[in-house]
């Protein structure tokens, strides 16, 4: 038979190309090089933003990303110094992590301080030089002296004879929160008879790095089991970036295996009702392995890494290549006459316009901006025609086998669709009815661009950071302003008036605490100022205030002499105070801002103040997330015309109506059904829209060429949407929003376009009868 070798030869021909790429995809692995990624945030587009900004979201996500923060608790201050020192000890003396590190080292930085405190003054001092009340400086130093609580030493005098410095550090500390102090350098409080102290422990390793965190799940459970969180003695509460990447990654992993899992169950169980054997099932699993293994070599060496994303959504996608063999292997049953090529040879055409509309839906998926669903397309595209490809070149060795069992129980199938076929009434009614419940419901249906969506919450984790969050309040904002300048001074000067404004709102109560390196640093500018605000001091008032206390005139004198010889405070100095965090460059600094009740009024006073900037990840991105469904709809749109215009060229513009109305109406009914129960759609339940686009037409598609095979397709096409409802209907099960819409649509769009298909869609009018088999 002519086509028989030729058969053959492509068969050996794709086996070794799976062979290569099996070697390959083995020997990545082997070296370490297969990368799987678990960031849920790189599957998110890359923001056109200013490189201030850029910059300042990268420091920032570093800087949280990195950290994983422990709150050690315990009834008494001596039992939390013991077990905070162990657990401390704990964290420091295992490879995985990097000892934990204090705050601030208070002695350090006191030195510091003192070393460079000629331009550093209390708010009261500077207002006291400014107003030239001299006597009123001198009376504060004098109080000073006198109290029994503030031991004042010869030397100190020396140095600092008005006693300025003392007071400086007095301020400080009044404006930091008075019921958490700095114990060893960590945050601690008391809070209703229990004794609070917080770790901050480096990750020398990405909290995305899922080897790391296999290693760090057991360690972190076996602190926990000994310090549980409930416990009356030490408890440990902790919260980080990894812990919810590491939870991430277990629930993508149970959901890729229960849909694994699910999917092959019910195959199986499709296979035997369908075909009453199991030799199908080895068809389907090449052609499902052949299309994950080309899947991930592909999509690794185009994008470098593969996002576990992608594998819990390509999986699932890629069995849509069951579809295509089920049609086959009944249109098989039917044609026992011929072999299994000349088969496969008739129904070609329409097997590769099916996998051509498919994937028209996933360049779709393409042109979107997000790598994430790039990527899903790319795994897809691959994955799919790689498993089409292995089932055409493997199927036609099968025997026909037997569908008789299924064809007496779905029997009712092929009755219904002739009733409908046979009354023209009722097709029109259906539509009618159909559109008018789209009209009705879709008004109702409501969108959540929420970026939080990605990804499934953690109860567990989620209480843990709340009980953190309840003793130590909000460490950290995910809302803040950026600030630039040319240089360290101008940047310096634009986060001082920034600083003026937002304080004055602190005082007024809108906003929380403010935290800034403005606050424990003074700009350049400022500390010279103040400097000269001391040289200004007349010597008259320096006299007679020496008498007062006792000490040398001279080295009072010798003092202000020697004040513009002594250096200025400069950021390179405070490298381990906390607030240096909030410097991103020399010409970039954060400001985060706690507790505010208008965001708006933020933006407001950004925008108000230049090279200032006001930064709201997870909102810009919620924005952005509605801006691309917004434009994604359109796209539907347009994709629906070009699919119709595609298949008007290939079968006609008479039958596009039956081709493109099924698919169409699906759309229609799946979004009117979800707003019914209140669904919220997003941008993946439009990207999922494109897939039924692609899957629901080929239905009518095959319907088309039917005419005396009306029930044999009507089986094949009720057990492929049986097929895809396994896959996609597990996906609607996810605890992941994102993923659960995205299967939800697609059942539903699945469901609909089988049965607008079923019953809308006419036979070609010129059947070819040299290939239709004797009933």
């Amino acid at each position: 038979m002519p086509y028989s070798n030729w058969h053959n030869k492509a068969a050996v021909a794709w086996a070794a190309v799976l062979l290569l790429a099996a070697i390959a995809l083995a020997s990545m692995w082997w070296q370490g090089k297969l990368h799987i990624q678990s960031d849920i945030f790189r599957l998110l587009p890359q923001q056109q933003q200013q490189a201030e900004v850029s910059a300042a979201k990268a420091h920032m996500n570093q800087w949280l990303n990195r950290q994983l923060f422990v709150m050690v608790s315990a009834p008494s201050e001596a039992e939390l110094q013991r077990s905070s020192a162990a657990i401390a000890q704990r964290f420091a003396a295992s490879p995985l992590w990097q000892a934990p590190q204090a705050t601030i080292d208070t002695q350090a930085l006191g030195k510091t301080l003192f070393a460079h405190k000629a331009g550093l003054l209390s708010a009261d001092d500077v207002a006291l030089l400014k107003q030239q009340q001299y006597d009123a400086l001198s009376d504060a130093a004098l109080l000073q002296l006198a109290s029994p609580a503030m031991p004042i030493s010869d030397a100190l005098l020396e140095q600092d004879p008005l006693l300025l410095f003392p007071r400086y550090v007095l301020g400080l500390q009044a404006t930091s929160d008075s019921d958490i102090q700095l114990q060893d350098g960590y945050p601690s409080r008391e809070l209703n008879g229990r004794y609070y102290r917080l770790l901050s422990v480096p990750l020398p390793q990405s909290p995305f790095n899922i080897d790391y965190q296999q290693q760090t799940a057991p360690w972190l459970a076996q602190l926990q089991q000994d310090y549980p969180s409930d416990s009356a003695q030490t408890a440990v509460h902790m919260t980080g970036t990894l812990l919810y990447a590491s939870a991430g990654t277990d629930s993508a992993r149970s959901e890729v295996s229960t849909i694994g899992v699910g999917s092959t169950l019910g195959i199986i169980l499709l296979v035997w009702f369908g075909f009453k054997s199991f030799r199908p099932l080895f068809t389907e699993f090449a052609a499902v392995s052949s299309g994950c293994m080309m899947a991930m070599l592909v999509t690794h060496t185009l994008f470098g890494e593969v996002h576990l994303m992608t594998t819990v959504f390509g999986a699932s996608l890629i069995g849509a290549s069951v579809d295509f063999s089920f049609y086959y292997l009944f249109m098989q049953t039917h044609q026992r006459e011929r072999s299994g090529w000349q088969v496969m040879h008739s129904m070609l055409p329409d097997l590769f316009i099916g996998l051509l509309t498919t994937l028209a839906a996933y360049v779709c998926l393409l042109l979107t901006p997000f790598p994430g669903l790039r990527q899903i397309a790319v795994f897809s595209m691959t994955g799919l025609s790689a498993a089409w490809l292995t089932s055409m070149l493997m199927l036609p060795y099968l025997k026909a086998l037997d569908t008789r069992r299924a064809q007496h129980h779905l029997h009712f199938l092929a009755r219904g669709r002739e009733h409908f076929l046979a009354h023209r009434s009722w097709r029109i009614a259906v539509v009618v009815i159909s559109v008018l419940f789209a009209a009705l419901l879709l008004p109702r249906l409501h969108s959540n661009d929420d970026v939080h969506s990605l990804q499934a919450a953690n109860a567990h984790w989620q209480q843990q950071e709340q009980q953190i969050r309840t003793v130590f309040g909000q460490q950290h904002s995910t809302q803040f302003f950026v600030v630039s300048g040319t240089d360290e001074a101008a940047t310096a000067a634009n986060e001082s008036a920034l600083l003026t404004r937002l304080q004055a709102l602190q005082t007024d109560g809108h906003i929380g605490q403010i935290q800034a390196l403005g606050l424990a640093l003074p700009s350049i500018a400022v500390q010279e100022q103040q400097r000269q605000l001391l040289q200004n001091i007349p010597t008259e008032v320096l006299t007679r205030y020496a008498e007062q206390v006792g000490i040398p005139t001279d080295k009072v004198l010798a003092w202000q002499q020697n004040l513009p010889k002594q250096a200025l405070l400069s950021p390179q100095d405070l490298q381990q105070h906390p607030a240096y965090l909030l410097r991103v460059n020399d010409h970039t600094r954060l400001v985060l801002v706690q507790n505010i009740r208008d965001s708006a009024a933020m933006s407001a006073l950004a925008h108000s103040m230049p090279h200032t900037f006001w930064v709201q990840p997870a909102q810009d991105l919620s924005q952005l997330f509605q801006t691309y469904r917004l434009e994604s709809t359109g796209r539907l749109l347009w994709g629906l015309a070009a699919l119709a215009l595609l298949l008007a060229c290939v079968y006609g513009w008479r039958s596009v109506f039956g081709l493109i109305a099924p698919v169409s109406l699906a759309l229609l009914s799946t979004f009117a059904l979800q707003a019914a129960f209140g669904v919220e759609v997003n941008i993946f339940s439009i990207m999922a829209a494109f897939l039924v686009l692609g899957i629901g037409v080929d239905y009518a598609i095959f319907y088309r060429h039917t005419a005396k095979r009306t029930p044999v397709v009507s089986y094949a096409l009720f057990l492929c949407m049986l097929a895809s409802i396994l896959g996609f209907g597990l996906l609607a099960l996810s605890h992941t929003q994102a993923i659960r819409v995205f299967g939800l649509t697609v059942l539903l769009g699945v469901v609909f376009s089988y049965f607008y298909a079923n019953i809308l869609t006419l036979p070609a009018a010129t059947a070819d009868a040299k290939d239709e088999p004797h009933e």
